[in-house]
């Protein structure tokens, strides 16, 4: 609590647990920020990563961050291509994604320091331990989430 918060906001509860006055942060809506790593390493759980299944990756990673800046997130999407990241409206992040290729660069290295990325990968054990810890996605998991076409699966 500081001097100038409106006195609604203050968490009574959360207040009383910690002895001192706390307010409600309410996040805005249009604030929602989205990281989403593209792993372009170049290995896969049995070698090198071949053109098909790292196809597929972009192509899931295309998809998400389509779907995501369609609801009102703001997406930047990272990885050995882009190690600052390429944000923008759908358009320039796909001109991004198609600039990938398995370069490889060092994953720990293109994953942002921000509470809300998400890691597409072949290798989801690979992928360093941060404070915060990403949502990780591997190429089982991509067939459940996204219907890619039958050439790509």
């Amino acid at each position: 609590y500081r001097v100038g918060d409106p006195r609604r906001a203050i968490h009574w509860r959360a207040s009383a647990r910690h002895g001192e006055l706390l307010v409600s942060e309410r996040l805005d809506p249009g604030c929602r920020r989205l990281a989403i790593v593209l792993d372009t390493s170049g290995r896969a759980p049995e070698g090198v990563l071949e053109g098909r299944r790292f196809e597929k990756l972009v192509a899931a990673t295309a998809t998400l961050a389509d779907a995501c800046v369609r609801r009102g997130w703001q997406v930047t999407v990272h990885g050995g291509f882009a190690p600052g990241g390429i944000s923008g409206d759908t358009g320039r992040l796909l001109e991004g994604l198609a600039m990938a290729s398995c370069d490889g660069a060092n994953l720990a290295d293109v994953i942002p320091l921000q509470p809300a990325v998400v890691v597409l990968t072949a290798r989801p054990g690979d992928v360093p331990l941060l404070r915060h810890r990403p949502l990780i996605l591997g190429l089982s998991e991509l067939d459940d989430l996204f219907r890619l076409p039958a050439r790509l699966r």
